[in-house]
Order: C-alpha cells, then sequence, then structure tokens
C-alpha cells in the first residue's frame, strides 16, 4: 500500500489527489478491492463513453467495420458499458445478426441492462 496522504498527487500518473484516485481501492475491507475498484472504473468509463457517443465516435468505428466486409456475428469481448454493441446493433442489417457481449464487470453490465441495451 502506498505512503501517500488524501490530499498527495497519486503516483500512478493520473495526476489526480490520492483521496479521489486509488486510496479506496487500497484501503477498501479486506476481499472487497475489486469491487470498489470495478464500480470505480464503471462510474469513470461511463464519462468517457457518453462523451464518445455523443461524438459520434461509436456509430463511425461501427461504420468503418461494416465497410471493411461483411458483417453478421461480433463477439466484444471486455464491452465494458456496452455503446459500441449499440452501435454495432444500428449499423449490422443483416436479418441473422447475432451481437454479444462479455465483461467481467457486473458494475458494467448492470449499468447498460437496466439501460435496455443489453437484452
Amino acid at each position: 500500500m502506498p505512503t501517500l496522504k488524501p490530499d498527495d498527487i497519486c503516483t500512478c500518473g493520473s495526476d489526480r489527489r490520492y483521496a479521489d484516485c486509488h486510496e479506496p481501492i487500497y484501503t477498501a475491507p479486506r476481499g472487497k478491492a475489486v469491487i470498489v475498484a470495478q464500480e470505480i472504473y464503471a462510474r469513470e468509463w461511463g464519462v468517457n463513453a457518453a462523451h464518445y457517443v455523443t461524438e459520434g465516435l461509436y456509430t463511425s468505428l461501427a461504420a468503418e467495420l461494416i465497410e471493411a466486409g461483411t458483417v453478421e456475428r461480433v463477439l466484444d469481448i471486455g464491452c465494458g458499458l456496452g455503446q459500441g454493441l449499440e452501435a454495432l446493433s444500428a449499423a449490422i442489417t443483416a436479418k441473422n445478426q447475432l451481437i454479444v457481449g462479455v465483461d467481467e464487470n457486473p458494475y458494467c453490465l448492470g449499468a447498460r441492462s437496466a439501460g435496455g441495451c443489453c437484452r
């Protein structure tokens, strides 16, 4: 465990305060660090992903994939919050499309299934 104070800059290179970065993970109760890290990741990645949706990045990447050739089936390992899957679902016109997303983080999967992406 680092010997940082909450207001110190975290040593991970994020330039964030330790209290706002890795401290919650290091100070989590025994057996809970992974759960704390997963929740933080899902929340923070959600901010990035929402920005990418607004910019149209996922839609653009899905279109680029479709332009490369016939796409009917997709397996996205590490799908996160699922915005890429949503864009692919809209872009793939094959009647027999199969799009599967897998992620180890229950906070990512729960966030998207609650929002209606994953079916």
